[in-house]
């Protein structure tokens, strides 16, 4: 039981630990991008903002996950008593969340701030942009998933 226990422990701690990684280096990216855009176009703070915070979604993903895989393994305030099979699965669920939350949240900062630099060019891109910056999304949603149906199935 403590293996499992340690399992579920590690799939928490990769979720959050890694989506949300990735959420920082996206926003990170996207910010240093649009702070140097907002310095040359102010007009443009609330959209280099939608587009700054887009990556930040990955790491609000992790935590839901590391949450729902803490509160299922009893660590919550709860017993903790979960199988071996149960830690797999847990370990399983985290590492799923936080691999894909890494690299969709980095790469979705990268078109995040390409994405400003256009916007700074020609404005009326905006919308196309932000598609193009949320398409990146998708491999994280995939990642939500699958956790969501090993933690609760």
């Amino acid at each position: 039981m403590e293996n499992a226990i340690l399992m579920a422990v590690l799939g928490a701690g990769l979720s959050i630990g890694l989506a949300g990684g990735g959420s920082s280096i996206g926003i990170g990216t996207a910010g240093a991008k649009g702070a140097g855009v907002f310095g040359e176009k102010p007009a443009l703070f609330g959209k280099i903002l939608l587009m700054m915070l887009l990556p930040g979604s990955q790491g609000i993903y992790g935590l839901l996950i590391a949450i729902l895989i803490l509160n299922s393994a009893g660590l919550l305030g709860g017993e903790p008593s979960i199988t071996a099979l149960e830690g797999a699965k847990y370990l399983g669920a985290g590492v799923a969340m936080g691999v894909s939350g890494l690299f969709s949240g980095w790469f979705q900062g990268r078109v995040a701030a390409s994405g400003i630099g256009a916007m700074a060019r020609d404005e009326s891109l905006t919308g196309r942009l932000i598609i193009q910056a949320v398409v990146v999304e998708t491999y994280a949603i995939f990642g939500l998933l699958v956790a969501l149906l090993l933690v609760l199935l």
